[in-house]
């Protein structure tokens, strides 16, 4: 951001904590000097014809709209769009932007994720609406990048050993074929139900570990996070083991607008840029309806 931008907007932050300050006693004041002179026009003939006249009028008038710019300007202090990116603190956070995109007539979303299970809980509410007819677009296009729980991944590892456990993998797989199945559940019963409605539906998995999830909703904002490792107590065949494992319900993402700030608009086509590279080199299709 320029320098010069940064001072301006200072300057302006401090005159707003200085107005807000003061703003109460100042409206106080200026109501008690148009009480006083209200009373004196009462007493007083030529003071009553002043405030009679058009030009106390409009005087009365220009100052009042001055007040009004100057107090919204100053009243709320401005801060830069840096510091106005969102932070999705929950998966649930992210509802509003996906009400926003569920209401066009052409939906367009992209996740990458370790499983897709918290973007299925909170799609589903979605998904339902369409089908319930809350939701009418014209079209409605999920793209979701999964990993392959049969490649090797160093993630998920044994806390002991670090070494891979083959059974908790097979369980993430299975986990993971759940959510996509539900995901072709809804999709059908759309398709079925709503033939107008362009339908895609793509699922695929690459051989890596997720490091990261991301939801890119339209082609406006992406929103992205780091995935949290932690040990996590798990039983598998009946004995209570820890493993490190990525943790999505504890990801905090945040919001990229490709039509923000340089940083934003950066950030937002390297992890596009990403998305599409695997999309297109580094995965097989699962599920494609």
């Amino acid at each position: 951001m320029p320098e010069n931008d940064t001072k301006f907007r200072k300057k302006i932050n401090e005159l707003g904590d200085l107005w807000n300050k003061q703003k109460n006693n100042g409206i106080k004041v200026v109501i008690l000097l148009f009480l006083v002179i209200s009373l004196f026009a009462q007493i007083f003939p030529p003071i009553q014809a002043f405030v009679s006249s058009q030009k106390y009028m409009l005087l009365a008038i220009a100052g009042a709209m001055m007040y009004i710019i100057f107090d919204s300007i100053v009243s709320t202090p401005q801060k830069s769009r840096f510091d106005q990116s969102v932070v999705a603190v929950h998966f649930t956070d992210l509802r509003p932007f996906l009400h926003t995109a569920f209401k066009q007539a052409v939906i367009e979303i992209n996740i990458a994720a370790y499983s897709g299970e918290t973007f299925y809980n909170l799609l589903t509410e979605f998904l339902q609406g369409v089908l319930n007819g809350i939701y009418k677009p014209r079209r409605l296009y999920l793209r979701l990048i999964v990993p392959d729980c049969k490649a090797y991944m160093f993630v998920p590892c044994e806390v002991d050993n670090l070494k891979v456990n083959e059974d908790y993998k097979k369980s993430i797989q299975e986990r993971n074929n759940r959510f996509a199945n539900e995901f072709v559940h809804y999709f059908s019963d759309i398709k079925i139900r709503f033939p107008e409605i362009d339908i895609l539906l793509s699922i695929r998995k690459h051989k890596f570990s997720p490091l990261f999830k991301m939801i890119m909703i339209q082609p406006k904002i992406v929103f992205f996070g780091i995935y949290p490792l932690a040990e996590t107590p798990i039983n598998i065949g009946g004995e209570n083991i820890k493993v490190w494992d990525f943790r999505g319900e504890r990801v905090k993402m945040v919001g990229l607008q490709f039509d923000g700030t340089k940083s934003e608009v950066e950030l937002a086509n390297e992890v596009s840029q990403w998305f599409e590279s695997v999309w297109k080199n580094l995965s097989e299709i699962l599920i494609e309806i």
